[in-house]
């Protein structure tokens, strides 16, 4: 899923649709931090296939059920990325006069991007 979301960001910011493809960027990275979690003996919340916002965002999951994987600076700059992305996506989705520009776009991915190479070997 974190794979297709950051694909769906691309297509969504190669047609302009900003506020989309910054709203695939946060789900790409919930999706990925979900995928590990569910690897490193996280279980979702009853009648939940995924964690919860807050989870992610807060970084409970990264501080606690990835600690023993990821190193504590890279923690807690994914505990930031996530918090950032999540940000961008509740302005991209829920506030009409929030305008953004394809640099908030490119930030976004470049944060998506930094999460997951943190990522990558879990």
């Amino acid at each position: 899923m974190a794979d297709e979301a950051q694909r769906d960001a691309a297509t969504l910011k190669s047609s302009g649709r900003l506020r989309g493809a910054i709203n695939r960027c946060y789900y790409a990275l919930f999706s990925h931090v979900a995928f590990v979690a569910s690897k490193s003996g996280y279980t979702m919340p009853a009648g939940w296939e995924g964690p919860s916002h807050v989870a992610v965002y807060e970084g409970g999951i990264v501080a606690n059920h990835l600690r023993h994987r990821v190193n504590p600076v890279d923690q807690g700059r994914l505990i930031w990325i996530a918090a950032t992305l999540y940000k961008l996506r509740c302005d991209a989705d829920y506030s009409p006069s929030s305008e953004f520009a394809d640099s908030d776009v490119r930030l976004a991915f470049g944060r998506l991007l930094e999460a997951r190479k943190i990522l990558g070997g879990l």
